[in-house]
């Protein structure tokens, strides 16, 4: 029995692992306007260890190229249907002659611009939702990167 106790105190003292000489991870914070979160945002995705994700390795081969080309076109303000103020942010870059256009939602909160996850639907009952979300989806390139 001693000996089972012995057993089970050595494998589970080699099971411990050594926490203390792992790196703490990059932390990413919101910028003070729509461009530096963007920036931030592709930096984060390109630095990112989930490089089996199409959109991720692509801005991280070509992430000087995105970072010098990005531009916002339109800011949109847009009030959501829990009252929340949001900004749709319409922007582009280039990688080579290849433009792609995206959007983004964003929240101001203590005039840092949080990215946030939304919904806009083009079957709401609401016209502006309605036109804003054509908008959107025109806007949109297919991103085949």
């Amino acid at each position: 029995m001693r000996k089972l106790i012995m057993l089970s105190i050595f494998l589970s003292f080699l099971n411990c692992k050594n926490d203390f000489n792992k790196t703490k991870p990059e932390y990413y914070n919101p910028g003070n306007t729509a461009i530096e979160t963007l920036k931030t945002m592709i930096v984060s995705h390109a630095e990112s260890p989930m490089q089996f994700h199409l959109e991720v390795n692509y801005y991280k081969e070509n992430l000087d190229e995105i970072l010098n080309s990005i531009e916002i076109v339109e800011s949109v303000d847009f009030r959501n249907k829990y009252e929340e103020e949001l900004k749709v942010v319409f922007y582009k870059f280039f990688v080579g002659a290849k433009m792609i256009r995206k959007v983004e939602y964003f929240q101001v909160r203590n005039d840092k611009y949080f990215i946030k996850s939304e919904y806009i639907s083009k079957y709401s009952d609401d016209s502006k939702e309605k036109e804003l979300a054509e908008k959107i989806d025109n806007w949109r390139t297919i991103n085949k990167f």
